[in-house]
Order: structure tokens, then sequence, then C-alpha cells
């Protein structure tokens, strides 16, 4: 077995036998780790995280998860395998994560979501099942309202969520099942979310859409809570199709702003009615996914490949 670890007093001034060896300038104090075995210069400098482990320079200074889920970049002149990791952006520095959840499907169960709805036939279904080889959705949770005209079905986590202890961040890879119409009207709402009956979310942030509304154009919404609460909408420029998207919403840590992205672009800045620093019922909020039905008797769904929810603290422990 080759050795895995080496020390000096001075940088690396050897070839690496092996990817992934480790070297300690124990003079300079620092932390070398191998990319090639060309030549010595395969050696590269790493920084050490809090826990004084290799920090890896990943591009556009994304951090390292665990367990990765390979998905395909199709729409790239070149088919791209990425990681989830392309998608926890650290957008600002990390001080101390308090919490980090994901899920893509695969098995039978909601990844510790639950689901809940109104209506005739309304469900929630995932697993293998809904493997999409064109687009490459490993496992999916399909979410559908039933024949109800009024049908709903929300799927995401406890509405325990307040802002200003930290900064938020959660992603969804969704698709729609197909559009509304005046035939079968729905809205979906994706995002930082609270309400699973009726209506909107009362408290949040979040992506929206439904076709008679803003040209049929997702928008980027935040509520501010409270019984009857204020809530401020804006146009993403994006108009909703049935392909797969990543969505992703960051509130920041003190409240100032939240911001929303759609395939990794900025589609939306919205710094007004975000939800307050309150545990009161209609403040509190979770992360998810819902559709409601208001016209139509004919089943709708949508369709998640995968979410993540990320949550850091301001300040260290």
């Amino acid at each position: 077995m080759a050795q895995h670890v080496f020390t000096g007093i001075t940088p690396p001034a050897f070839t690496p036998s092996d990817v992934g060896q480790h070297y300690i300038d124990t003079v300079a104090d620092t932390h070398y780790l191998s990319v090639g075995t060309s030549s010595s210069a395969d050696w590269k400098p790493v920084a050490l995280d809090i826990n004084g482990l290799p920090q890896l320079d990943l591009p556009d200074n994304r951090t390292a998860v665990d367990d990765e889920v390979p998905i395909y970049d199709t729409s790239a002149a070149v088919n791209k395998k990425v990681t989830l990791s392309d998608f926890f952006v650290q957008r600002h520095s990390l001080i101390d994560q308090a919490s980090s959840k994901c899920e893509d499907f695969i098995e039978d169960n909601l990844g510790g979501l639950t689901a809940t709805g109104a209506g005739t036939g309304n469900s929630t279904q995932t697993g293998t099942y809904g493997m999409d080889n064109i687009e490459n959705a490993l496992g999916i949770s399909q979410t559908d309202t039933g024949t109800t005209a009024t049908g709903r079905r929300t799927v995401g986590s406890s509405t325990t969520l307040t802002t200003g202890m930290g900064r938020l961040r959660t992603g969804i890879r969704f698709a729609l099942e197909q559009l509304s119409d005046g035939v079968n009207t729905f809205t979906t709402y994706l995002g930082f979310i609270n309400n699973t009956g009726a209506g909107a979310p009362t408290a949040g942030a979040y992506f929206q859409y439904t076709h008679g509304t803003n040209s049929g154009r997702w928008q980027a919404v935040t509520a501010e809570g409270g019984g009857s609460p204020v809530r401020t909408a804006v146009d993403t420029g994006v108009t909703a199709n049935t392909l797969y998207s990543i969505f992703e919403v960051e509130i920041a840590s003190d409240t100032s702003e939240a911001l929303f992205y759609i395939n990794g672009s900025l589609v939306a800045t919205v710094s007004t009615t975000l939800p307050p620093q309150s545990t009161t019922g209609n403040d509190t909020f979770g992360y998810g996914w819902k559709i409601e039905k208001s016209v139509g008797t004919t089943s709708v769904a949508i369709a998640t490949d995968w979410y993540y929810f990320e949550f850091e603290r301001d300040s260290a422990r």
C-alpha cells in the first residue's frame, strides 16, 4: 500500500505516486493534496476547514458534500455530469452550518417531508418508477391534485422556521407535468412556504405559477406573515414549461432580501414583505412544494427530482 501522508520542512519537490496523497510542510504550516502523478506541480496547497480537514478549492467557491448524486445537464453543448455540490453554492462565507438535508427520492419515502392534501384522489408517489431517461431524473416524487375541482396537495417540512437566526436556502429540481389552462387551472408554489390549506402561503419566499397570472411566467413572491399578509410578487421573466429546472430560494440572515435562482441564474431579488423574526403561527414557515386546482375535474400533477435545505448560522457556536 502506497504511503498516504508525507511531512517535510519545505514545499514538496517530488512527484506524488498517487492521487489524494497528503503532504504537510511543518515549517510553513501548509497542507498539500496531490491531484495527479506527473510531476511535483501536482501537489496543490489546500486550506483547512474549521474541523482541521482539507477544504477543496472547488469552482465558484462551492462546498463539497458527501454522497453526491449524479445529475446531467442535457441542455449543454457537452452532456456534462454534475453533482448536488454544484448546486450547494456558498454565496457568502460559511461560519457554522447548523442544518443540511437533501433527498433524491430513490427510495419509497419523502426524505423527512410530509404530504397532506384535500379532494378526491389527491396523492403523492415516490420512487424509481418515475425515472426519466431523457432528463435523467433518478427518483421522482409525483404530487397530484386528484379529480376534485379544488383539489390540492402539499409536500413539505414542518413549518417551524423563522427568519433572523441565520441564512436559509432551499433548492428543488422540479417539473410541471402539464401547464395550467382554462380547462384545468392550477397554481403551484415551491420554496419556503407554510400553508397546506387552501390558498397561497401566508409567510415565506417562494416561486409561484399559474397560466392566468403574469402571462404564465414564474413569479418570485415574499409573504410577510400575519393573519392578512402583504405579499410582493416579482416577474422572473422565465416562462413556465414542462422540463425539469432547478429552483432555489435564499433568505439573508438579516432578512434584508430574498434571492431567487432558476437553473443557477439570479432571476429576482426581493427586499420587501419578508417574514418577521417571530414564532407566531402565521409568521413561521417550512420548505417544500404545493399544487392547488381552481377549475376542472382532471387530476393534474407536478414532479420533483430532488430537494435540499440548508441553514447556516451567523456566528460560531
